[in-house]
């Protein structure tokens, strides 16, 4: 968050950009929270066509949204990295999406690169979703750092249970900005372990291209004796269709947040790491994260990501 000048109003340090919607639409319900000059649109649509939202509509956006990114940067003290939320599906998220990664390679490459990318279900909306995809997959695998996979499959059946009527993309967007929040609250937040995007990586990855990782959300009452860890807490709530117990586990980070102590802590992942050592390619490769500021709403959760070879569906 920064102080927009002379106002004193925090807003999120971030730039919104969309194809074929106008600035209401984008920041719908949340025009308090941001600052109007970082919100850039264009009224041309791109069809749902990666090669328009990379080479037609979004190039001729990419200068305008290159130079909001560019200011924003020269307003942070200390820049770690850059974040990226958009969707495979569409032409938009996916064209312009890895257009604007591409960019910030070449012009930041020694910073860190993480982004959210939705893929698309196995019964797709957008009828180019696959194309899109395929295409945005290479660029991902060589601009980003750490890709995070999520599915809207698969948050419907983790919101579906739990609500009382049909989940809706506020729902889903509330799981993935969740999420994203749990990931990165070690380093915006105190905690008696902390790190940052680049340790992370370092961590969650043993070669350059096998940083697409998964991610979860698990509620605890608290981490001591009487509720114990368990296997599942690696295999439930995973974001992307896949089944998470079949596999290999590469490296897995655990991110509690709430009052956990350091020590109960890894009384309890020693214990969880016998009982599954045969999950784990090397058993040891599990590291855990405290953030002791608790999410709004829970007393105490755990979000995981992991590196692993799963059989995706």
């Amino acid at each position: 968050m920064r102080e927009t000048c002379g106002t004193g109003r925090r807003v999120p340090r971030c730039v919104f950009v969309d194809i074929g919607c106008g600035p209401g639409d984008v920041v719908d319900g949340v025009e308090n929270l941001v600052d109007p000059s970082n919100v850039i649109c264009s009224p041309q649509g791109c069809g749902s066509n990666w090669a328009v939202g990379h080479y037609v509509t979004g190039a001729e956006m990419l200068d305008e949204v290159m130079d909001s990114i560019r200011l924003e940067c020269e307003r942070c003290d200390c820049m770690d990295g850059f974040q990226l939320a958009h969707s495979l599906s569409g032409g938009t998220g996916s064209g312009l999406g890895t257009l604007i990664l591409g960019a910030l390679r070449e012009e930041y490459p020694d910073r860190m690169f993480c982004t959210f990318s939705v893929f698309p279900s196995p019964v797709p909306d957008v009828p180019l979703a696959p194309y899109n995809s395929i295409l945005s997959m290479f660029r991902l695998d060589e601009d980003s750092d750490l890709t995070f996979c999520l599915d809207n499959d698969s948050l419907l059946k983790i919101s579906a249970p739990t609500l009382k009527h049909p989940p809706t993309y506020k729902d889903l967007n509330h799981l993935v900005s969740g999420v994203m929040s749990g990931i990165t609250a070690s380093h915006r937040f105190p905690g008696e372990l902390n790190q940052d995007i680049r340790k992370l990586a370092v961590n969650m990855v043993p070669f350059p291209h096998m940083h697409f990782l998964l991610c979860g959300v698990s509620p605890m009452g608290d981490c001591s004796e009487t509720t114990p860890l368990d296997e599942d807490i690696l295999t439930k709530n995973i974001f992307a269709s896949c089944d998470a117990r079949s596999g290999k586990h590469i490296a897995t980070s655990l991110i509690f947040r709430g009052e956990f102590h350091a020590m109960e802590v890894e009384n309890q992942l020693s214990r969880l790491r016998s009982k599954s050592s045969a999950q784990f390619f090397n058993a040891a490769n599990r590291e855990s994260i405290l953030c002791s500021l608790q999410t709004q709403g829970f007393l105490a959760l755990v979000y995981h990501a992991r590196n692993g070879r799963d059989g995706i569906h």
